[in-house]
């Protein structure tokens, strides 16, 4: 499985994806114009997540999570977990600097503030917010082969149609949705405005 995360900041994109066979991690910023590679010293990755303001990447790990400068590819923080839990980055991106985490047991809300800054950790609910979920119905339907729903009421917010119903290969973080086709395009579509 790979993980990855694009943002829109501005006009500035930012790409974050890993390569589980070389064990590695890229960064694509499209303003500084080249790649930059991040190697963690031990590879533990369950998902990357860019900060709101994109100055680092979060890389969740089984008992932490990390912190990378996008600019330099270095380590920048590190907050622990408790061990014996199975983490990953809760679907609802956040804004700025704040990130949700789930575990089995719970939810937990951590903000990373400024560059340099001590994390916090904040409580907060979001029964009240979306959460969307992509649908791959391709095995099964030919009218809306992907779509996305909300997935409290049901109802169908979005789905891929005409030239671009079939992509190649598609990502979902809950936020962005990636689609890569056998043309070479790429489309990339932000669902934030359906998260008040």
């Amino acid at each position: 499985m790979s993980y990855g995360d694009t943002q829109l900041i501005g006009n500035r994109l930012i790409v974050v994806w890993c390569e589980r066979l070389r064990r590695i991690i890229h960064v694509w910023d499209v303003e500084k114009g080249e790649l930059q590679v991040v190697s963690p010293p031990e590879w533990n990755i369950l998902g990357l997540r860019i900060i709101g303001d994109g100055s680092r990447f979060l890389q969740m790990k089984r008992d932490s999570i990390q912190a990378w400068s996008i600019w330099t590819g270095k380590p920048a923080h590190r907050e622990r977990l408790e061990q014996g839990f199975k983490y990953r980055f809760h679907p609802l991106c956040m804004d700025s600097s704040r990130v949700l985490i789930h575990s089995e047991q719970s939810t937990q809300g951590w903000d990373f503030g400024a560059l340099g800054s001590t994390p916090t950790e904040f409580s907060e609910t979001f029964s009240d917010r979306p959460c969307l979920k992509l649908i791959d119905a391709r095995e099964w339907s030919n009218v809306s082969p992907i779509k996305v729903e909300d997935s409290v009421t049901g109802k169908e917010v979005f789905h891929l149609c005409g030239r671009y119903a079939n992509p190649y290969a598609i990502q979902w973080d809950g936020q962005y949705l990636i689609a890569g086709y056998d043309s070479g395009e790429v489309l990339i579509l932000d669902f934030s405005h359906m998260l008040p």
